[in-house]
């Protein structure tokens, strides 16, 4: 159920969707505040994401994503090990505000978001992180025949990434899927059974977690 909270200009909108909490400033006033939105736009160049993750990281939160939307939309998502709540998307929401504003950044709209139940893993370290925990993962181009498939993160070594495939080892029965936490699927199985798969970081063209639900 979404949540509103109105201000004049710019005003805010909490967002409360499936596993993810947003909150979202609108510029009621483009021409006021000297900040235009561009259409169609692509990527963000790279200083303005190191604006982006320098102002979250000065809060105390990891950038997870950060990504920009057609009609100018800016959307960032962050993340904390003690989760993620409204109030926090707020304080991101608003110390961005003013930086961008500082900063002469054209938008139009900002939204600052957990990152849901399939949080993507974009880095290293994300997959580090996670290592036992399945995901969902596409690679840039087929490697063993596949370019999707379903793994546990086995190991990271170097920028070699490991899984155990979830979905041939579920195929002989030898899958266990274990609870644990609500943001996670952890897959216990049979390392006789199991086949792996090994692949660069930079050949993983999305990676996300497979939620437990």
């Amino acid at each position: 159920k979404a949540v509103k909270k109105w201000a004049s200009r710019p005003f805010f909108i909490c967002i409360a969707d499936f596993g993810v909490l947003r909150w979202l400033v609108r510029l009621g006033d483009v021409a006021r505040y000297g900040l235009g939105a561009r259409q169609g736009e692509g990527p963000m160049t790279t200083d303005v994401t190191i604006i982006v993750k320098t102002t979250v990281a000065g809060l105390g939160f990891e950038l997870v994503d950060f990504e920009r939307a057609g009609g100018g939309m800016m959307r960032v998502f962050i993340d904390h090990p003690d989760g993620i709540s409204v109030e926090n998307c707020a304080d991101v929401s608003n110390q961005l505000t003013r930086v961008l504003m500082v900063e002469n950044i054209d938008y139009s709209r900002l939204e600052v978001s957990s990152p849901g139940l399939d949080r993507p893993l974009k880095t290293l370290e994300d997959f580090s992180r996670f290592v036992g925990v399945a995901v969902k993962v596409r690679l840039n181009l087929a490697v063993d025949a596949r370019k999707r498939f379903d793994g546990v993160v086995e190991s990271v070594v170097g920028e070699a990434i490991t899984f155990t495939l979830v979905d041939d080892a579920a195929a002989t029965g030898k899958a266990k899927t274990l609870k644990r936490g609500n943001a996670k699927a952890r897959v216990e199985v049979d390392p006789v059974e199991a086949k792996r798969i090994t692949v660069m970081l930079n050949d993983i063209e999305r990676a996300r977690l497979i939620p437990d639900i």
